[in-house]
């Protein structure tokens, strides 16, 4: 079985940081948890897993982000990964953008900040099913 990996977006490096301690510490031995801090890196950091094998099992990013925001990454992340799963974290919801995010996306579900633990590792392991 290849590596599989949960790759978390987020501009601010400290809920970065819980982010990827949470997932991991519930879940990191399942899977590779990997950062970016915008959407350029994530959507390089993602080429780079594919190229290597690594099979994306999940993209968790912040909405509100400085160059491509959230929705945006979701899609465009979408479009060169069909089968990727994706969250939406925001603590400035846009309506049209989380529509957006949802319908073109497929993203999963959509959080706001603060996150709650329970229900963003419920959303992560249902997905892990066949969600």
């Amino acid at each position: 079985m290849s590596a599989r990996a949960i790759v978390c977006v987020d501009d601010e490096a400290i809920q970065l940081l819980a982010l990827k301690r949470e997932i991991q510490r519930a879940l990191g031995s399942r899977f590779l948890i990997e950062t970016a801090l915008d959407a350029a890196e994530a959507l390089s950091l993602l080429d780079a897993l594919v190229a290597d094998g690594v099979e994306i099992f999940m993209l968790v990013t912040d909405w509100l982000m400085p160059g491509m925001r959230g929705d945006e990454l979701v899609i465009t992340a979408k479009k060169k990964f069909p089968g990727l799963r994706s969250i939406v974290i925001t603590g400035q919801a846009d309506e049209e953008a989380m529509r957006r995010c949802v319908e073109e996306g497929g993203a999963l579900r959509i959080f706001g900040k603060p996150w709650k633990r329970e229900e963003l590792l419920a959303t992560i392991v249902g997905a892990e099913g066949g969600g």
